[in-house]
């Protein structure tokens, strides 16, 4: 936003049409000397500059002529930049995503295959966030935290964007994944601290029992809201096996342990949805979204920067060229 300090000397804009006629058109303004030689149109055309190269260095001169004057009225104004940010008084919702990477989310019932449809809606999700801290643990036989907690919503994404279904092994191993995102809660400052659980199979491990991992957040104080992806039956698949390095196809019996996802999630207060289409998927996470709002206390900082001093520069700055170009270049003596 722009700001004028001293809005009166705007009035000396309306000098400059008067100023263009006298220094133009006005033929008594002085500044001619007079010859009595050449009669007829040999008069009017005698002293006329011919070359175009003279009349484009002329017509220069006289822009930064006017940019000079330009410059410093609105110089003369104190002209300003406003420029305005929120700033957060107090830290949001800290979220972390658990993604199930298992082959089998790589089953095509969705427009795309379910991974690659979970990401994306993921990546809408963060999109909406404001001052919201989110992460990303990645679950297949074993769990890896992908993203740590931050703020850096590019980097997320950017991070989100470059997984792959099937790199953490033919298993999923939930206990595990619900772990280790409560590990990188735990310490936080967060007045909410929020797990959000998609996956499409079944628990597969037994190190760590979901069960037992869902009372270790529930001490932390931690909700835990799950989301079953896909639909039942048979459903093809395709994945790229990094070990094997080679594309795996095949007919997927799908099938999601829908009682466990709800029994974990109501454990901590949160909720199981069940999401067979990328709608009820994208509608699932802002139902979470609604859930977990938090009061946000925010004021607004305000930057100024006066841009006098650049104006200044500027005109001198055109106003030196105006003058070598009249001086130097087109010899002028007046």
């Amino acid at each position: 936003m722009i700001s004028l300090e001293h809005p009166v000397f705007l009035i000396f804009f309306l000098f400059i049409p008067l100023g263009i006629y006298l220094r133009y058109y006005w033929r008594k303004r002085g500044g001619r000397i007079t010859f009595s030689i050449g009669v007829g149109p040999t008069r009017k055309t005698l002293f006329k500059p011919h070359q175009k190269d003279v009349q484009i260095f002329w017509f220069l001169g006289e822009v930064f002529y006017w940019l000079t004057l330009l410059c410093v009225v609105m110089s003369l104004t104190g002209i300003t930049y406003i420029k305005s940010k929120r700033v957060y008084l107090n830290r949001g919702t800290d979220i972390i995503f658990v993604l199930d990477e298992s082959p089998s989310m790589s089953a095509k019932d969705y427009s795309g295959n379910r991974f690659e449809t979970a990401c994306r809606v993921i990546g809408e999700f963060i999109e909406s966030r404001e001052n919201d801290s989110v992460g990303l643990v990645s679950v297949g036989e074993q769990a890896v935290l992908r993203i740590p907690l931050t703020m850096d919503y590019r980097f997320f994404n950017e991070r989100l964007a470059s997984l792959q279904v099937g790199t953490l092994g033919n298993g999923t191993a939930l206990g595990r994944g619900i772990s280790l995102a409560a590990v990188h809660l735990k310490d936080s400052p967060a007045a909410q601290k929020t797990i959000i659980l998609l996956t499409d199979g079944e628990n597969t491990d037994t190190l760590i029992s979901p069960f037992a991992a869902v009372e270790a957040i529930e001490e932390l104080g931690i909700r835990l809201y799950t989301v079953g992806i896909g639909t039942l039956g048979n459903v093809e698949f395709e994945y790229f096996d990094p070990e094997e390095r080679k594309i795996v196809t095949g007919i997927l019996e799908s099938r999601c342990d829908d009682e466990l996802l709800k029994a974990l999630a109501e454990k901590t207060g949160g909720k199981f949805y069940s999401a067979a289409s990328v709608r009820s998927l994208s509608d699932a996470l802002k139902r979470i979204e609604s859930l977990e709002l938090t009061s946000k206390s925010v004021k607004i900082e305000r930057e100024l920067t006066n841009l006098s001093h650049f104006l200044n520069i500027v005109a001198i700055f055109c106003f030196l060229i105006s003058f070598f170009i009249k001086k130097s270049i087109l010899k002028e003596l007046l």
